[in-house]
């Protein structure tokens, strides 16, 4: 019984350790998108297409290759479209740059109303207006405060 249990045992190890992949290749299968429909990497793809190129990826890794020959192998059957991160270079180089600029215009833009607003919330304490010091002192959403205001516009008129 010890016999058969430790032979299940194996082999259910052995199975398991065919199906480990390698670090190297994972990372290797997240660089290249799906060609069927380059909707995504093939890492994550199910077609037949994605299954083919992870075991040639496997093939290639177990003959030596490096991950620049295998990337430009692909690259080279199916365009740089293949990859899923773009080469930084040429007209790429906007992938890599347009969003880092956004992202600087984005916070110069809030730094701005940031403090433009802080600069009404200042002027509004100086002031003697009690609007404005009634809506900086006010903990309430702005529906009650929208209310109240009509509610004296409506008393005006």
């Amino acid at each position: 019984m010890n016999k058969v249990l430790v032979l299940l045992l194996g082999m259910v190890f052995v199975l398991s350790a065919q199906n480990i992949k390698s670090e190297r290749q994972v990372n290797l299968e997240k660089l290249l998108m799906a060609p069927c429909c380059y909707g995504g990497a093939i890492y994550d793809h199910e077609s037949g297409i994605a299954f083919q190129m992870k075991d040639e990826i496997a093939t290639m890794i177990a003959d030596g290759k490096s991950d620049k020959e295998i990337l430009s192998i692909y690259e080279k059957k199916y365009g740089e479209k293949i990859l899923a991160i773009p080469k930084a270079e040429g007209f790429n180089l906007a992938a890599w740059w347009v969003p880092m600029i956004i992202g600087m215009l984005a916070l110069l833009v809030y730094i701005f109303y940031a403090m433009k607003i802080k600069s009404r919330t200042e002027s509004a304490l100086i002031s003697d207006d009690p609007v404005a010091l009634q809506i900086v002192n006010d903990s309430d959403d702005i529906t009650t405060i929208i209310d109240r205001e009509l509610d004296e516009l409506r008393k005006k008129y």
